[in-house]
């Protein structure tokens, strides 16, 4: 089942993005929380870095962040992932 959401984020998200994205553009990515369990940030993010790269990307996230470690509404573990980090902190 796990294949099957990857491969659907990689075609149809991200896929998405690639076709709209613009060199000189700031990325903004929402509605991370509405679309869980089916879409996870770090997939999301993962498949970003071939993409969208030294330019930035915000995502909204309906969770905490500490460290690494991504906890959607502060209650699901996601995946680490190391290139983020915050632009304000709390």
């Amino acid at each position: 089942m796990m294949y099957y959401i990857e491969q659907f984020v990689r075609n149809s998200i991200i896929g998405a993005i690639r076709e709209h994205y613009e060199d000189n553009a700031i990325t903004f990515i929402t509605g991370v929380g509405s679309a869980y369990p089916l879409v996870r940030a770090h997939t999301v993010l993962n498949n970003l870095q071939p993409i969208i790269v030294q330019k930035p990307l915000i995502l909204f996230y309906p969770g905490v962040y500490e460290g690494n470690k991504l906890s959607l509404f502060n209650q699901f573990k996601d995946d680490n992932y190391y290139r983020a980090f915050r632009i304000v902190e709390p």
